[in-house]
């Protein structure tokens, strides 16, 4: 058997193993119930949210009320740190991360952590706004149409609602909030990763999303909140979408140098 052949048969079982891979990746991040919990209580604090609003006619008024008149959007960033934030406080408190790391490299553990944090933030904050369609339980007289609507509709999605594409405009709101989540999770994680206490893990967040909006109006920036939720007059749904992306995408930067660097430092004095 030459070179070839032989790379080819020990490639085989890699390739097999691939689905099941998949499969266990999915089951630990999704298949939890903090993950439950996560998008249970996302979807909570937009009902909460909406309870002065008990009457409104218009779901699209009572979805945007939800965030926009709301007090209670702080407590967001607490839902993605639900699924999987603290798994590396907890391999360490366990000292699983000394058995894991008897099996793959301290560099692939950490990434894998970082990774499947940021992918259960995106989905539990996305799945938790998906659950907003058990609002017209909880507001029995909200109907969807924009002809009720009142002027919440920001003015880049509002040919999208006129064609009551509904679809794309609970979709782009879906989409906004999930790149967030992604990272709310890893935020909390990289505190995890400097701090061996749960509630700091879950409260600076908070207070780190309070914080910037405190500082953003003075800083001439857009506040992280707004950009959340899409709370400003952009010129168009692309442009609403790129603002958050490269803001949570260069801070989730910033936390994968703060987690590995940390995460290393951590696994050598172990």
């Amino acid at each position: 058997m030459n070179r070839s052949e032989k790379a080819k048969t020990a490639a085989a079982p890699a390739r097999r193993n691939v689905p099941h891979r998949i499969c266990v990746f999915l089951k630990e991040t999704f298949l939890t119930l903090r993950f439950a919990e996560g998008a249970l209580l996302c979807c909570g604090i937009y009902v909460l949210g909406d309870l002065v609003w008990w009457g409104a006619e218009s779901f699209l008024y009572v979805f945007g009320a939800s965030t926009l008149f709301s007090s209670f959007i702080y407590l967001f960033p607490v839902c993605a740190a639900f699924p999987y934030a603290l798994r590396y406080r907890e391999n360490r408190k366990n000292h699983l991360d000394y058995m894991i790391l008897q099996r793959c490299s301290v560099f692939r553990y950490l990434n894998t952590l970082f990774v499947r944090t940021a992918v259960s933030g995106f989905a539990v904050m996305a799945a938790g706004t998906l659950l907003l369609g058990l609002i017209p339980v909880c507001f029995p007289h909200a109907v969807l149409s924009y002809e009720l609507e009142e002027g919440i509709i920001m003015p880049f999605l509002e040919t999208v609602a006129q064609a009551e594409n509904w679809f794309a405009y609970f979709g782009f709101y879906t989409l906004l909030i999930g790149i967030s989540g992604v990272f709310w999770g890893v935020l909390a994680l990289t505190v995890s990763a400097w701090v061996d206490n749960t509630y700091a893990i879950y409260i600076f967040p908070i207070l780190f999303l309070f914080a910037m909006d405190y500082a953003a109006p003075h800083l001439h920036l857009y506040s992280l909140s707004g950009q959340m939720f899409a709370m400003y007059y952009y010129e168009t749904w692309q442009q609403a979408l790129l603002y958050p992306l490269v803001t949570f995408g260069s801070m989730s930067v910033l936390c994968y140098l703060a987690f590995i660097y940390r995460g290393r430092r951590n696994c050598r004095e172990s």
